[in-house]
């Protein structure tokens, strides 16, 4: 005698939960047997269903001219038993069903699948951000990037606030020229009259230095080390990066279709008072130091300017001193990456000479000097 299946038996003249029962089969005859229960059917009146919360359970049906019945499997080990008990009859219908089960698992394993990798991408996607970022940005052609340099560039010709002449201009084109030797972007320097501490640059190799920051460099070695960070901020294309930070795919999009009209206007709205990561400021302030040493010129005015920035907004606080809250809010200054600094300098060691530059000069020329219409001119 063959061993009894466990089951569940479910009809409308049960409890809604169902009973269980035990199942066996006498040649081609199907016998259900529990608790005042006693059901027998043919196998060719059965038919073969799957169903359950995900369609992975196989129910079988039939109808004995009054009443509709359902049994199941209670467990893996009972569905296997009903395979290899059924009668021949019986078991290519159960077969089917056990095939469709097997597809529904799989198909409910791929969506939980697809979604636990969809969120690990999210989540992933939020720890790596900035490298994420960076191989959007290494997607831009470089020829959209200076695309969008020049765009930038046609607008700015209409700032009369911006100088590309003065002595102090000529002093920034000259340092930022040797910053710049054999870069594959052409730069083009601007001095800008105000009181504020701050430069910025744009994509194809645009800076920008507010007059306010030559009168507070003590040297100029102390200007050639923002410019080399600025610099670096080209170079590395930390610019392209924060704009998909900021704007998401949209601009990725809008540049691989070369569209930069759109892109330069919000550019020239933000630039100044755009905010790079911790991450991307660390890799200028290194790249900018290496930079300085390529070029000849002394590292350290990039810590001590850095130095003098943080001394006076804890003598006065940065809130009350809003020439020097423009650069430290979008270039801030901590211990920490002074001592990042500080670290870089000393594995960079240059036997460098001053830079031959009238600096009393050039900072004279900023009391001297009026906005002007800026002419064109690049970097040397």
């Amino acid at each position: 005698m063959q061993p009894q299946i466990a089951v569940r038996v479910q009809a409308a003249t049960l409890p809604k939960a169902g009973v269980a029962a035990t199942l066996r089969f006498s040649g081609e005859t199907l016998i259900v047997e529990g608790p005042e229960l006693s059901l027998r059917a043919e196998s060719a009146q059965v038919n073969v269903h799957v169903g359950g919360f995900d369609d992975d359970q196989l129910f079988l049906h039939w109808h004995d001219g009054q009443t509709s019945w359902s049994v199941t499997p209670i467990d893996k080990a009972s569905h296997q038993a009903l395979l290899a008990q059924s009668p021949s009859a019986l078991l290519p219908h159960l077969r089917k069903g056990q095939f469709k089960a097997k597809a529904q698992r799989f198909k409910w394993n791929t969506v939980l699948t697809t979604l636990a990798l969809f969120v690990l991408a999210i989540v992933l996607g939020i720890w790596q951000l900035d490298r994420v970022e960076r191989w959007l940005a290494a997607q831009i052609p470089l020829s959209t990037e200076k695309r969008l340099g020049e765009a930038t560039l046609k607008s700015l010709k209409n700032d009369d606030e911006l100088d590309q002449t003065s002595v102090a201009a000529k002093a920034v084109s000259e340092i930022g020229g040797r910053l710049t030797k054999g870069s594959r972007y052409e730069y083009h320097w601007f001095v800008k009259e105000d009181d504020s501490i701050n430069a910025f640059a744009m994509p194809g190799g645009v800076v920008i230095v507010h007059s306010g920051l030559i009168a507070n460099a003590d040297s100029p070695e102390q200007l050639a080390a923002v410019l080399a960070h600025e610099v670096q901020h080209v170079e590395q294309r930390h610019i392209l990066q924060q704009m998909i930070h900021s704007a998401g795919l949209a601009t990725v999009l809008a540049l691989t279709m070369g569209d930069v009209s759109a892109i330069a206007s919000v550019l020239l709205h933000s630039a100044g008072s755009m905010r790079h990561s911790r991450e991307l400021e660390a890799q200028a302030d290194a790249g900018g130091v290496k930079a300085l040493v390529a070029a000849g010129i002394q590292p350290k005015g990039m810590a001590e300017f850095f130095s003098k920035l943080m001394a006076k907004e804890k003598e006065k606080g940065a809130d009350k001193n809003p020439a020097i809250l423009s650069f430290l809010s979008s270039h801030p200054a901590t211990d920490e990456r002074l001592a990042a600094m500080q670290v870089e300098i000393k594995a960079n060691p240059c036997d460098c000479q001053a830079i031959k530059m009238d600096w009393a000069a050039v900072k004279g020329s900023l009391k001297k000097s009026e906005a002007r219409p800026v002419k064109q001119g690049k970097s040397s």
